[in-house]
């Protein structure tokens, strides 16, 4: 059973799968992929359909005329090794220019050593360089329940590997509402449908400049 943490405790995790690989609605494939490869918060958990972050940053896209799709790959309840076993087939499949990460979080509550997910955020990275796609690395904060050590020391992960890589880093996801329950569901973890336009808008703070 999933535990349920108050909204200032946030982690993501989901053991129900949602369909992988889909495009945001309106779209035309020809264009340039941006890969999203993430857990629950990017599989739009609870959200309602067409409304989730990854929909909406494609609307600005084809707005601003930029020649761009996004394609979902996000799986609610992935791991970073989920995401490694997976990332091959999808960099073939689609040859993104860019992939936006955002796994690690579901992690802690498997029982993995920092090290370990680290270690597959790590070959990610590697792959995407590999097959010529730039990381967007996305990071994100788990219960401080866990310890003050043990949530820094996460923190630091995603600092490392951003540093390390000379990423594109978005610290925390959830930064603009972390701290707002109404932005959440009744499980306090996942988001909701009024709160998709301020995660798009971290994106793509981030992201847009990198299309330039």
């Amino acid at each position: 059973m999933l535990r349920k943490f108050s909204y200032s405790l946030i982690v993501l995790l989901s053991f129900i799968i949602s369909p992988s690989e889909n495009f945001a609605q309106g779209v035309n494939p020809e264009k340039s992929t941006i890969l999203v490869l993430g857990d629950s918060i990017s599989a739009g958990y609870g959200v309602i359909t067409g409304k989730a972050w990854i929909d909406l940053v494609q609307k600005q896209l084809i707005t601003k005329q930029l020649p761009y799709v996004m394609v979902n790959a996000s799986i609610s309840g992935d791991t970073s090794s989920g995401g490694l076993s997976r990332i091959r087939s999808l960099l073939e499949k689609h040859h993104p220019q860019i992939v936006v990460l955002e796994l690690g979080a579901n992690d802690t509550l498997r029982g993995f050593q920092i090290e370990q997910t680290e270690g597959n955020l790590q070959k990610i990275i590697d792959l995407n360089k590999q097959y010529q796609a730039k990381t967007l690395l996305v990071g994100m904060k788990i219960p401080n329940n866990y310890g003050p050590k043990y949530t820094q020391q996460i923190e630091q992960m995603y600092q490392r590997l951003a540093k390390n890589n000379q990423l594109v880093f978005i610290p925390f996801l959830l930064e603009k509402f972390a701290l707002k329950r109404e932005f959440f569901q009744d499980d306090g973890i996942h988001p909701t449908t009024s709160a998709q336009p301020m995660i798009a808008k971290t994106v793509t703070d981030k992201l847009l400049p990198m299309l330039k």
